[in-house]
């Protein structure tokens, strides 16, 4: 509920008014490339915040190339979407602030701006990582809800999170070092999960698997 009160708020503040300003997106009062008028009304609602949310703005650009298919050609509408790109990462990187449980919303406006910055290798490297989260958002084998503060957990909770992201792939392994590591931390002390009793329950490989993602000492 938090996020999606404050994301209208962020896409405002991060993408501006937009009109007139050397950052600007594009000059939408004055439209000096003469762009189809339901190009313009998007920019307008990606300024005002209006139009926010990754399926909503997917939706909208893919009826803008539906009916202006001349745009995907046209170098100056490229520039546009570029300079897009980067508020849509700004936007990403505010959102990753307010903790796990905007990583989701995050994860999305990443890829909005590897997709509009398709061979910025950054944009990619963050869009991938995330993926990872989405990925197992999705995912019927792993229930992420536990990390989020959405339930309470328990030690193998944490233990089934942290061999998904450890087990699944380098890229899913450096989101959890990056990303998790210190809310995993967290979630583990507010909940005392970490005791010698609770420890001693594991596997020899669950207790190393913990140690291996900083969460207990070397076993």
């Amino acid at each position: 509920m938090k996020t999606k009160l404050i994301l209208p708020l962020l896409i405002v503040g991060l993408l501006g008014c937009g009109q007139v300003e050397e950052d600007a997106i594009y000059n939408t009062t004055d439209n000096p490339d003469n762009y189809p008028i339901l190009a313009v009304n998007l920019l307008v609602d990606l300024e005002s915040g209006k139009l926010s949310g990754s399926e909503a703005i997917t939706n909208a650009f893919g009826n803008l190339y539906t009916r202006h298919s001349d745009l995907l050609d046209n170098e100056d509408w490229k520039m546009v979407i570029e300079r897009l790109g980067g508020k849509f990462d700004q936007t990403a990187d505010s959102l990753k602030t307010l903790g796990i449980s905007s990583y989701t919303v995050a994860g999305e406006y990443y890829q909005l701006a590897s997709f509009a910055r398709p061979d910025d290798t950054t944009f990619r490297h963050q869009a991938a990582l995330f993926t990872t989260w989405l990925i197992g958002c999705q995912d019927s084998l792993i229930d992420l809800s536990i990390v989020t503060g959405e339930k309470t957990p328990e030690l193998t909770d944490l233990v089934n999170v942290t061999r998904y992201f450890f087990e699944s792939g380098p890229t899913h392994r450096e989101f959890y070092q990056t990303y998790l590591t210190d809310p995993m931390k967290n979630l583990a002390g507010t909940h005392n999960l970490i005791t010698t009793e609770a420890i001693e329950q594991l596997s020899q490989t669950d207790r190393e698997l913990l140690a291996t993602a900083n969460l207990i000492a070397e076993q």
